[in-house]
């Protein structure tokens, strides 16, 4: 009798591991964030409609890194300022913030 239950036991077990697997294997995975994304929604930079900035490319050039975000309405360069300061600890480098063609750019130095 006791081999029986152990038998069961074994089959159950296999059972419920497969149906894990194929649950784990068809569930959405999440995709990752840029950092600026992250950072915006930690510090909650975004306009009265719960509507965050959007990285929209990243240049590298030899010097500098600059991020040219897409700001939602009601947000602009000042609020960006703002947050420059904790940018920077966030980033670990010095950040200049820039507003241009509706467009806000953040350069790394």
């Amino acid at each position: 009798m006791s081999s029986d239950v152990n038998l069961l036991q074994i089959v159950f077990d296999g059972i419920w591991e497969t149906g894990e697997m194929i649950v784990k294997s068809f569930t959405k995975k999440e995709v990752e964030k840029p950092p600026l994304e992250i950072f915006f929604n930690k510090v909650g930079l975004c306009n009265k409609d719960q509507e965050y900035p959007k990285l929209v490319e990243t240049i590298v050039n030899e010097k500098e890194k600059i991020y040219k975000i897409e700001c939602p309405i009601g947000l602009g360069k000042s609020d960006f300022k703002k947050y420059s300061d904790a940018l920077e600890v966030f980033l670990g480098k010095e950040v200049d913030v820039i507003s241009s063609k509706g467009f806000v750019y953040i350069k790394m130095n």
